[in-house]
């Protein structure tokens, strides 16, 4: 098994709001972990499952060993499950996935913004739709990632998914029909490391070579 840990970097320059359970009436506000403005790791696997969902038409078949043990343990069913590289990366139903992901604290500053909301038949501001939604500014944002691969495939498809966050890339939250949320990998601000001492502290490198590497 092959252990990878990544600091992640992504740019940000129009602003972020992941909601939480306090969005209620006519305000929008941002989810805060002990008074922090955040993203969770939650967030992160559900936006990142999707693109290696729409990527997994090109990549390899799990390797036949994982599926061989997890029949031993859990019966047909479950190993067919696992012939998708997708549930191999981000886990599963009974199963955890080979990667974990960190929260992403936004230290900086929240500005409130006021919206209409729009008739879309006369394209007028509708009365008494008027609402606040906040949104953090961070710049830049760290996310932290440990990867164990066991299984062909998995890296591959990790990789691919890396890549399309540099170009295309992603949006978190809400108000994408706004702008907001839309990031992008900074690849080359971005490292890795592949851990080959427990012991001893991991050698990061440029997350670029992975990815050049890998094309």
């Amino acid at each position: 098994m092959k252990v990878y840990l990544f600091k992640l970097k992504f740019l940000a320059p129009y602003g972020l709001r992941v909601g939480g359970e306090k969005d209620t009436g006519n305000r929008l506000t941002v989810l805060r972990v002990k008074g922090v403005p955040t993203i969770p790791s939650t967030t992160w696997k559900g936006v990142l499952r999707s693109v290696s969902s729409s990527l997994t038409g090109q990549t390899v078949q799990v390797r036949s060993e994982v599926s061989k043990r997890v029949e031993e343990n859990l019966g047909t069913d479950r190993s067919q499950v696992l012939q998708d590289p997708v549930n191999v990366l981000y886990g599963t139903e009974g199963l955890a996935g080979a990667i974990t992901l960190s929260d992403s604290p936004l230290i900086e500053r929240v500005e409130t913004r006021y919206h209409v909301v729009i008739d879309r038949k006369s394209w007028k501001a509708m009365d008494k739709h008027l609402f606040q939604e906040e949104l953090v500014f961070p710049g830049k944002v760290d996310l932290m990632v440990l990867l164990r691969v066991e299984c062909d495939g998995v890296e591959k498809l990790w990789i691919k998914t890396l890549r399309y966050c540099v170009d295309p890339g992603i949006f978190l939250g809400g108000g994408k029909s706004r702008g907001h949320g839309y990031i992008t990998l900074d690849v080359n601000e971005s490292q890795y490391a592949l851990v080959t001492d427990l012991k001893g502290r991991p050698m990061y490198r440029s997350l670029r070579e992975l990815i050049v590497e890998n094309q």
